[in-house]
């Protein structure tokens, strides 16, 4: 699960490089995020530092498009998980590919 926050650091890191403000403002959010995780469960931390990171990537110019950073950082996230398979093993032995975003890997 680490991975993750060094995967949403990366790409937050790509994303508002040019933008050196809003970068130490999501580096600041996962720190926080750090900080309050509940240490106790081993999932929760990493989701929430990770979404800390990416929290603000909805303001780069390249991903402006509704100009509601929120639903433009959302979308450019949903647009990635899209574009990544998965390949997947069904009850009968059959594999198959995934996008790893769809709803159809969610209900498996």
């Amino acid at each position: 699960m680490a991975n993750i926050v060094a995967a949403a650091a990366d790409l937050t890191r790509r994303i508002l490089g040019a933008d050196p403000d809003r970068l130490k403002h999501s580096q600041a959010a996962a720190r926080q995020a750090e900080f309050f995780a509940p240490p106790s469960d081993p999932v929760s931390p990493p989701l929430l530092i990770a979404a800390a990171w990416l929290h603000d990537i909805g303001y780069a110019p390249e991903l402006r498009d509704t100009g509601f950073h929120p639903i433009d950082g959302a979308r450019h996230l949903h647009n990635r998980l899209n574009t990544c398979q998965t390949t997947v093993t069904g009850a009968g032995g059959e594999t198959y590919e995934v996008p790893i975003g769809s709803t159809r890997l969610a209900r498996l």
